[in-house]
């Protein structure tokens, strides 16, 4: 079942089947349906392509605000006919239907957490009345959610005919969403939460782990983390702004808008300039001359850091080094401030934040969050395999460089704009042309010529592709935006815990569903859908004591297998054809036959383990 918000059930949208013999969905709940519960609004579409199959989804909204949403199917397997629900595009839950009545049908899985049934009935007003339980153990559980017809056309559940619902990308997405849950275990974070966005749409949001273990506090999309350095985007963003409105000029000195900027030793001839704080030239130190980055991260104030530049000389030459620095983003968002007549924080909020609907991001850590929906810092793993908490912090001085705070759903959408804006052109926040300039190489270090940076993004060139973007890093979290501009998708990763490669999660999580987009665009109707009968090997397997576990999942025509832990899983998934009754060969990139993998299966017609090279693997779950 879908869950809106943090803990609250919504509606999960199950497409009901007739009796097994018949294996036909029933009519009755083909359209759109739509109710309200609480705040929420509860919509559902149900489509019929043929005479044995059903799709849905199922959307809830707040304000406006998608908060949740469900790929559904039906098909028939061993005879009986059965609901496959994927909240939120994760791995697919299956009901088996009992026997239906004309205009009523419940379907059940004793073994799920909850709910273990779902019904619908189509009531004599023409009203719909979908619910759940607990199962005969707990009928008590039960949820209500009265539904109306409502025209199709308009409505949010429209949505079942976007690019997440391709078989593709839905494989895809199952892969991405268990790869991610399963290397976060092995890598012990203490929480994660991830985006994956395509253009306008979130193909899906979640989180995995813990974003407070004390107050057991789980993480999901909606949990805020430090996103440390991504600040520096938005602080860039604002520069920009400043510019288009004519405010200033990238090869302005600093010094011209900041008269009190005077570095006690300047190197070279040249002035340290706005652009050359945003492509990491400026020649200037990497940070403020304050330890802040140790415990207990005691950052220095606006007034401390303006004091202190007075006695800090240049590092290098201005225009001829590259030097990340956060202290020139620092001084950036000083600029913004000096040229709107504005303080950065309001301006931000007022002319970035809220005009692109990012109502969680804060130009600040949220210290009103603590305890509530900010997840706590942890450190590296210890010796003893262990993190250990860290102390709440803020940028105070270096705030434009590194001390904003958001949601893995808020940067989606921070991303969905740049796509919006550079495919329809105008002006939002900034021109079309402007973000365009952003995005393009400024900089690039000889002879190597990395690394390669635009304003305020770093740009990379990777595969034929050119993926903009940032990472942060901050005591206790880390976080990566990674967008790929021309096929307008981008992944989103944060966790509350340092010491991991958070930007091989970030192009892990492209690298899977990235190509599966690019094909659903490219061919709308080519995507197959997967044989329902190959679900009963689907899984994952133990692999004691060779290697952690192997998942097999659904791909392309066939299955995939995928070996836990790793941190390159399009380069590591093997693909598997069916050659023979729960027989399976293993395929080489290049397509060549290779060893078989036989599969074992139960009374129940699920597999229970698989044989590679006279060795066994059982299922484990």
């Amino acid at each position: 079942m879908p869950r809106t918000g943090r803990t609250s059930i919504a509606l999960t949208l199950f497409l009901a089947a007739s009796a097994a013999s018949a294996a036909a969905p029933p009519e009755w709940l083909v359209g759109c349906w739509a109710g309200d519960l609480g705040k929420d609004r509860v919509e559902e579409r149900w489509v019929r392509p043929n005479d044995a199959a059903m799709f849905g989804v199922s959307v809830t909204t707040r304000a406006g605000t998608v908060r949740a949403f469900e790929f559904l199917r039906i098909a028939v397997q061993d005879g009986k006919v059965v609901y496959i629900a994927q909240p939120g595009g994760k791995p697919p839950t299956i009901f088996t239907a009992a026997e239906p009545g004309p205009k009523e049908i419940v379907f059940a899985n004793p073994e799920h957490d909850y709910p273990k049934r779902v019904g619908y009935r189509l009531r004599d007003d023409g009203s719909l009345l979908a619910w759940i339980d607990g199962g005969e153990a707990a009928p008590e559980k039960r949820v209500e959610y009265p539904m109306l017809r409502v025209a199709c056309e308009g409505t949010t559940a429209a949505a079942a005919d976007t690019i997440a619902k391709d078989p593709r990308v839905e494989r895809a997405l199952n892969l991405a969403w268990r790869w991610l849950e399963a290397q976060s275990a092995y890598d012990r974070l203490s929480g994660i939460s991830a985006a994956l966005v395509h253009d306008q749409e979130v193909l899906w949001s979640g989180g995995f782990g813990m974003a407070d273990p004390e107050r057991g506090a789980r993480a999901d999309a909606e949990t805020i983390y430090s996103i440390c350095s991504i600040s520096k985007l938005f602080t860039s963003v604002a520069v920009m702004r400043e510019r288009d409105l004519g405010h200033l000029e990238l090869s302005d000195p600093v010094a011209k808008h900041l008269p009190w900027f005077k570095l006690s030793k300047p190197l070279g001839e040249g002035d340290v300039t706005i652009e050359g704080l945003l492509t990491h030239a400026s020649g200037l130190m990497r940070e403020s001359d304050f330890p802040y980055w140790m415990a207990p991260f005691d950052f220095p104030t606006r007034e401390q850091v303006i004091a202190r530049i007075k006695e800090q000389p240049a590092l290098y030459e201005p225009e001829r080094t590259f030097q990340y620095s956060n202290l020139g983003l620092a001084l950036a968002g000083e600029v913004v401030a000096a040229t709107s007549k504005s303080p950065f924080d309001a301006y931000v909020t007022s002319n970035i934040l809220k005009p692109l609907g990012l109502a969680s991001t804060t130009t600040e850590m949220p210290a009103a969050e603590r305890g509530k929906r900010l997840a706590v810092g942890y450190t590296q793993l210890d010796r003893d395999g262990k993190r250990k908490p860290l102390p709440f912090f803020t940028g105070d001085g270096i705030g434009p460089a590194m001390s904003f705070a958001s949601t893995v759903n808020d940067l989606a959408r921070f991303a969905s704009w740049q796509f919006r804006l550079l495919g329809k052109g105008g002006t939002e926040v900034i021109k079309a042309t402007t973000l365009r300039e952003m995005q393009r190489v400024h900089w690039a270090e000889p002879p190597s010529w990395e690394p390669t940076w635009g304003l305020g993004f770093e740009v990379r060139s990777r595969d034929g592709k050119v993926f903009v973007g940032h990472g942060g890093s901050c005591p206790g979290y880390l976080s990566n935006l990674l967008l790929e501009p021309e096929g307008k998708v981008a992944s989103v990763v944060a966790t509350n815990s340092q010491g991991m490669p958070i930007g091989a999660y970030a192009g892990a999580l492209y690298g899977l569903v990235g190509p599966a987009v690019a094909d659903a665009v490219k061919s709308p109707t080519g995507g197959k859908a997967t044989d329902p009968d190959l679900l009963r090997y689907t899984g994952t397997y133990d692999q004691t004591p060779w290697s952690g576990e192997a998942l097999i999942v659904p791909w392309e025509d066939g299955l995939a297998m995928l070996d836990f832990p790793t941190l390159e899983p399009a380069k590591n998934l093997v693909k598997l054809k069916k050659t023979g009754e729960h027989t399976f060969r293993v395929l080489t990139k290049e397509g060549k036959e290779r060893e078989p993998i036989v599969f074992e299966v139960g009374p129940d017609g699920k597999a229970t383990k698989f044989w590679q090279h006279s060795l066994p693997f059982p299922r484990v779950k």
